[in-house]
């Protein structure tokens, strides 16, 4: 594209539109367990994250070995490249141990939304100077990850990539889908406890809250989405929207598992739209108190769940900054 062209993307200033599916890395996949009432992430592959010390030479602008130590004109960096899995936090505290580093270089497709988080918490603990590289990926959770970072720059390069998290991106376990073919209405009841279990919500919006300079008041937010009693989820099992919701799924070619995820990741996209919606109209309020910088954090996340669940936006230099990821031109 044009050296100055610009395209929107569900009205947000992009570098490209997004169209297509997430593919292999780059497509965040959370399994929702239902009996145990919690939500674990893994990424597709079995491919783990991994955290290599690396030497940069300004000079020749090229990468060396780091694991002995560099010479005093060049830069240690950490280069963590790969999928965010279970055990990627843990291993980056093992990784990095006492040892100082220049800069954090990020290269992943994404993963489990719980400890990309809290990678970005151990980088803003170590006012870590975070950087996507030229020709590197910084994609979904990673571009959360990116956040924790005191300093932070995405090289012109490099693509920044956001898309909605999902619990349904991989498909339902199989005993999670056998009863869905068998009962429905089963299905989506116990489904419904988690469509409206805004803890996700919450803790991604704080997140960014903070880590782009502001205050968040959990309480103030907590009571702003508990409000609104119509979207509880017992309300929801007496609406019409249940009945349209199972009606739909009732629809379904049995054994048409794909057609199920979407409908299933639309029925997620909408809850959020709705904590969005819920979150947005406090803001408008002159003494929402949702705290500093509570209208950038919106921002980003409204910026993810603009599009459906299986798009990708690729954002340009000028959103990253007006936006508030980067805070240094690369």
């Amino acid at each position: 594209m044009g050296k100055n062209s610009r395209k929107s993307c569900g009205g947000i200033y992009l570098k490209a539109r997004a169209a297509s599916r997430f593919a292999g890395s780059l497509l965040l996949a959370i399994t929702v367990v239902f009996s145990a009432g919690s939500i674990t992430a893994s990424t597709a592959g079995a491919n783990e994250m991994v955290f290599v010390p690396k030497c940069y030479d300004r000079g020749s602008r090229k990468l060396f070995d780091g694991s002995g130590g560099c010479r005093a004109d060049q830069r240690r960096i950490l280069l963590m490249a790969g999928p965010v899995t279970q055990n990627s936090a843990d291993r980056f505290r093992r990784a990095i141990g006492g040892q100082k580093f220049a800069e954090y270089w990020l290269d992943s497709g994404g993963g489990s939304v719980k400890v990309g988080l809290e990678i970005g918490k151990i980088l803003r603990d170590r006012n870590a100077f975070v950087r996507v590289p030229g020709g590197r990926t910084c994609a979904s959770i990673c571009t959360f990850a990116f956040l924790g970072g005191r300093v932070r720059t995405v090289h012109p390069t490099a693509k920044f990539k956001v898309h909605a998290a999902s619990s349904f991106s991989r498909g339902l376990p199989e005993p999670h889908a056998r009863l869905l073919k068998q009962d429905p209405r089963k299905f989506l009841q116990i489904l419904s406890e988690v469509l409206f279990d805004d803890s996700t919500f919450k803790d991604m919006f704080t997140y960014a809250q903070k880590m782009i300079g502001g205050r968040p008041q959990h309480g103030t937010l907590n009571a702003v989405l508990r409000g609104t009693p119509e979207r509880s989820h017992r309300a929801y099992l007496n609406s019409d929207q249940f009945a349209r919701d199972l009606a739909e799924l009732r629809s379904l070619k049995k054994g048409d598992m794909s057609a199920a995820n979407d409908v299933l990741m639309r029925f997620e996209r909408r809850g959020v739209r709705a904590s969005l919606e819920v979150v947005a109209q406090a803001l408008k309020k002159e003494n929402h108190r949702l705290g500093r910088r509570a209208k950038p954090a919106w921002r980003i996340i409204d910026t993810m769940y603009n599009r459906r669940i299986t798009d990708v936006c690729e954002l340009d230099q000028t959103t990253l900054r007006e936006f508030g990821y980067t805070n240094l031109v690369d």
